[in-house]
């Protein structure tokens, strides 16, 4: 484990480095509930100028739903920046109508009535109408990747758009059609392009479904490198002295644009009590993104922290109870101050 110590960091002396080594300790004792040890990749936290490293394997993994952060990243950038796909300038209340009358592989899909009122957040905030999710590996393992449009405009839009959240993937993917198909980019270089690159990010592979990048799934990241994804967070939108989120496009993907069905319970450590863009939103000023089988960014902006795990780990309740002495704070949260 490596330490990056700093006297004038507000963590500064033995309680971040105590508290870290607490949980690395449970990943070694901590057993899953049918009695296995934990299959963890990575644990990184940074707060202050601390930075402390307890990595077993440090080659790309997939970031599972970790990957719709990125993208609604980089589409905030794009909005900032007042770029346009295809004829079209991209703005959250943009109706993805607009967009779809654009693209022949969308208009000539049959059915895909009642989404004039669905816009460009409805994808990205899991807010399009559908009654619950899908396009989740449970329901599209055995179809064709090819024929996912028709699958995906199959499905009735129940509910008015903006009014009920259903967890998805579908948001996200279709932005990696519209991005392609009105680009003529990947969304991997896309994303590359606007969020990744200036992080210092080389080109990352991105899951395929088809002819398009997966978007809510499937982007690969080395542990270093989505500890520095969680540090745009944690720094408000700011990386090496400059600004690459604006203020309010931070605010906006980590704050909660909706409610979620589910309450929240008082000894959940990372409840989900709200979903801002790509992020779940704890109700206290901290803001995650996690993926299937272990995978975590999570910024605690009580105590300047961003933590970060890759795994191979299905039970993720085992995994945050090692997180535990990470994630407890006795402070009050203060007020949200980006970087």
């Amino acid at each position: 484990m490596n330490q990056r110590p700093d006297q004038h960091s507000p963590l500064s002396g033995r309680g971040l480095a105590d508290r870290m080594a607490q949980a690395v300790d449970l990943l070694a004792t901590v057993r899953t509930v049918d009695g296995r040890r934990l299959r963890v990749r990575s644990l990184i936290v940074t707060g202050g100028a601390e930075r402390f490293d307890h990595v077993v394997d440090d080659r790309a993994a997939d970031l599972r739903s970790i990957s719709k952060v990125a993208v609604a990243a980089a589409v905030g950038v794009a909005i900032d920046r007042a770029e346009r796909l295809g004829t079209t300038r991209l703005t959250l209340d943009l109706p993805v109508n607009a967009l779809f009358e654009q693209v022949p592989a969308i208009a000539e899909v049959s059915g895909p009535g009642g989404w004039a009122d669905v816009t460009v957040g409805n994808l990205l905030n899991c807010t399009v109408g559908h009654d619950a999710g899908f396009l989740f590996r449970r329901d599209i393992g055995d179809r064709d990747p090819a024929q996912l449009l028709d699958y995906v405009f199959s499905r009735p839009l129940e509910h008015p758009a903006g009014t009920h959240f259903a967890y998805s993937n579908v948001g996200p993917f279709l932005m990696s059609v519209l991005v392609q198909e009105l680009t003529g980019q990947r969304l991997a270089e896309w994303v590359a392009d606007r969020v990744l690159t200036p992080l210092g990010i080389p080109a990352p592979h991105w899951r395929r479904y088809g002819r398009y990048d997966a978007g809510a799934t499937g982007l690969s990241l080395t542990p270093a490198q989505l500890q520095t994804l969680a540090e745009l967070f944690r720094r408000g939108g700011r990386t090496a002295g400059h600004r690459l989120l604006s203020a309010s496009w931070w605010a906006t993907m980590t704050g909660p644009s909706i409610s979620t069905p589910n309450p929240v319970r008082p000894d959940e450590l990372l409840p989900k009590a709200g979903y801002g863009y790509g992020m779940w939103t704890c109700g206290d000023g901290r803001y995650f993104g996690d993926g299937t089988d272990g995978q975590y960014l999570i910024v605690d902006p009580r105590q300047d922290l961003a933590i970060t795990t890759l795994a191979d780990e299905p039970d993720m309740a085992a995994l945050r109870a090692c997180l535990a002495p990470l994630l407890a704070s006795p402070e009050p949260p203060p007020g949200r101050v980006p970087g």
